[in-house]
């Protein structure tokens, strides 16, 4: 219900000191108005709407980032500036057929993520989980989720490395040993790990199947396509 429209994505290449600008303008132009441009929680603003960090690091004003937007912006709507003055110099957009839906994007990072979180608290031992993921001696902090993928492709960057922690993983959800893992099973899966309130009831345990298109509609998967699946995912969202 967040996204009350299909909001179709685009990537746009943009300098440092056009998207700092652009973040100044919207902000400090008089309200109402409809412009103002999003950031992620890795970027950094001053009270006086000064872009200052853009992807956890110190902004370079020439460097080019490559960026996500509403597609419809790249077209002009609500007119952004210097943002959309530097596109038609330069122009991104793209057919609308071809950015997906802004939901669609967030759900399947929300979903990888998911994926994500089972193999780095299933692959660490107890003394690792603490070192990377600051967890008391009690166990009562929990790994937050939404930097999984980060520390997952950090904490195994052999891609032979990754590949056996999901194996290992999904021999521990396989209890009937016949090389496929049901819904069932990834729920008890699910339970006996570190819980989290993305996890709560196994709501999420049936998109997490779907989402990967490992189940080919039958509702279980094998270690292959396990591996194949999170394998391609992990270097799609990388």
């Amino acid at each position: 219900n967040e996204f009350a429209f299909e909001t179709p994505l685009g990537i746009a290449h943009v300098p440092g000191s056009v998207i700092a600008e652009s973040v100044r303008s919207t902000r400090t132009a008089v309200k109402p108005a409809p412009q103002f441009v999003h950031l992620d929680m890795d970027c950094n603003v001053t009270g006086h709407h000064n872009l200052t960090a853009i992807n956890g690091k110190p902004i370079q004003p020439e460097k080019i980032y490559k960026i996500v937007t509403w597609n419809n912006t790249l077209n002009g709507v609500n007119d952004i500036q210097p943002f959309f003055g530097y596109i038609q110099g330069n122009p991104m957009a793209v057919d609308y057929d071809c950015c997906p839906p802004a939901k669609e994007v967030a759900l399947k990072i929300l979903l990888m993520d998911a994926w994500n979180y089972l193999l780095f608290v299933s692959g660490l031992d107890s003394e690792s989980e603490e070192k990377h993921a600051g967890l008391s001696k009690d166990g009562d902090q929990e790994i937050p989720y939404n930097t999984c993928h980060l520390q997952h492709t950090t904490t195994w960057s052999a891609e032979a490395d990754i590949s056996l922690t999901i194996i290992n993983v999904f021999e521990e959800m396989d209890q009937d040993k016949n090389n496929m893992v049901d819904y069932d099973e990834l729920c008890n899966f699910i339970k006996k790990q570190n819980q989290h309130p993305l996890f709560h009831n196994c709501a999420i345990a049936q998109e997490m199947i779907k989402m990967l298109g490992l189940s080919q509609g039958t509702g279980v998967f094998r270690k292959e396509d396990m591996v194949d699946s999170l394998m391609i995912n992990n270097q799609i969202l990388s």
